[in-house]
Order: C-alpha cells, then structure tokens, then sequence
C-alpha cells in the first residue's frame, strides 16, 4: 500500500477537491434537516416529533437521515448545541465593549434570561424589582470574593 505522500500530486489534488465536494454536500443535508426540525419544534411549541415528519419536512430521506445522525436524540442534541454555540457568541459580542467585569456578567445574565424565556414576548415572570434584587446580590458577592480572605 503506497504513503499519501508517495501519490503524484494530481492524485491527491483530485481527491481533497472530491472530499471537499462530499463535505460540503453532508453540510447542507445536516442543514436541511436541522432547520427542518426547528420549524417543527416552533409550529408544535414541544420536541414531540418524529423522524419521519422531520424527513418529509426536509424532502430528503430516510436513509440520507440515519446517514447524518444515530436518531431523534442526536438530532435534538445538535439542535442544542447549536442554539448554545449561537447564544456564546451573542453574550460574547454584547460583552467585548464593557472592561468592567460586572458590567459585562450584568450583560451576560441578562441575555442568558432574555433567551431562556420559552416564548421572547411573554411577559416576563419576576417584576423588574426582583430583577434588580438578583443584580444586587451578585454585586456584593462579587465584592466580597474581591476582598482578602481573613483566613488567608
């Protein structure tokens, strides 16, 4: 069997352009059936669907399905990794123009919050009182893990 490196390099060129192709490919299907999935979970309000209604959605196919993903459980962990690396970068973004780091926990908490609501135009379900509690408390514990501790 001949090195990777031993094949002519037209032959390796040939073959990452083929793979690149095929990757691409992969891509978009797991895109399809992603956004598939989501749209159901929005109309239905629940995860409370199958595959099949995630493939017809896609109009792809069953096959293609189990190719890119174990099941419905590897399809919704997707969904949420996902979701997750989208709301990083949005605390990430809204965060980079404050130097001050309770400034930018304070930032962080409240899109985390905003985001976690099932529904973003529902009322929110604690008075802006509370709300202005919870930042309280974690300024002055913030404060007192700034100070030295009287064990030390």
């Amino acid at each position: 069997m001949t090195n990777a490196s031993e094949e002519p390099a037209w032959k390796q060129r040939a073959v990452e352009r083929s793979i690149k192709t095929a990757k691409l490919r992969a891509a978009q299907r797991v895109q399809r059936f992603l956004d598939a999935a989501q749209a159901i979970i929005i109309e239905k309000g629940s995860t409370d669907f199958t595959v099949q209604e995630v493939v017809d959605r896609s109009r792809q196919s069953l096959r293609s399905f189990y190719l890119q993903f174990d099941g419905k459980h590897e399809l919704l962990l997707a969904l949420f990794e996902d979701a997750l690396s989208r709301s990083a970068d949005q605390i990430r973004a809204a965060t980079d123009g404050h130097t001050d780091p309770l400034e930018r926990l304070k930032v962080a908490i409240e899109l985390l919050y905003e985001a976690s609501r099932p529904d973003p135009t529902a009322q929110r379900p604690c008075s802006p009182t509370l709300r202005r509690a919870c930042l309280l408390r974690i300024r002055l514990r913030s404060r007192s893990l700034t100070r030295p501790c009287w064990r030390c």
